[in-house]
């Protein structure tokens, strides 16, 4: 925590519009984080992050938005991911085959010099393995998309049983990351 409280103090004193923090955290294949995770990141808000995205698990991990109170009294928003998942592993393991693109729209209000978030989504993604499909090779795919065209008649990618897969994907991807779209009040 010193350390890290230092990096956090620098990066203060740089002055910012925002601190973004990417953490090596968590225990491997737990899709629920655990009090170590949620101590810091309660440290890093605290300390100035207005982003927090996390990864080490290789597997996907909740997504918050959080309501930060500033040494002043006031508030801001937060927003962490605590573990996105895997973009490019091969692991065997279960739910280490998704993980996701997170959109987040930010404003900043030039009168005030604050930083707002206005909107948050992600793109669920889908390691699809060359056994799985008519591919001879590893493909990340966007689940949404990857449904829809399959949908549509366009198997260069999707079969039947990928189709089934997706949709098991997609579901755990609720689950896990809780939600998949926040629109904040502007």
């Amino acid at each position: 925590y010193e350390l890290v409280g230092s990096d956090m103090q620098y990066a203060r004193s740089l002055q910012p519009d925002m601190i973004v923090v990417m953490v090596h955290w968590g225990l491997e294949y737990k899709t629920v984080q655990n009090s170590l995770q949620t101590e810091l990141a309660d440290f890093l808000f605290k300390e100035g992050a207005t982003l927090i995205i996390g990864g080490h698990p290789h597997v996907p991990q909740e997504m918050q938005l959080k309501e930060i109170q500033n040494e002043d009294g006031t508030t801001r928003q937060g927003y962490i991911v605590y573990s996105l998942g895997n973009f490019i592993s091969n692991q065997p393991f279960q739910y280490t085959d998704i993980t996701a693109i997170v959109n987040i729209d930010i404003e900043k209000d030039l009168s005030t010099n604050q930083i707002k978030l206005n909107h948050i989504d992600y793109v669920p993604m889908y390691m699809l393995h060359p056994d799985a499909s008519n591919t001879k090779h590893y493909c990340l795919l966007d689940i949404h998309k990857a449904m829809e065209e399959y949908e549509a008649g366009d198997t260069t990618y999707v079969n039947a049983n990928v189709y089934k897969k997706l949709q098991t994907a997609l579901n755990n991807c609720h689950q896990i990351f809780k939600l998949e779209e926040l629109v904040l009040e502007k």
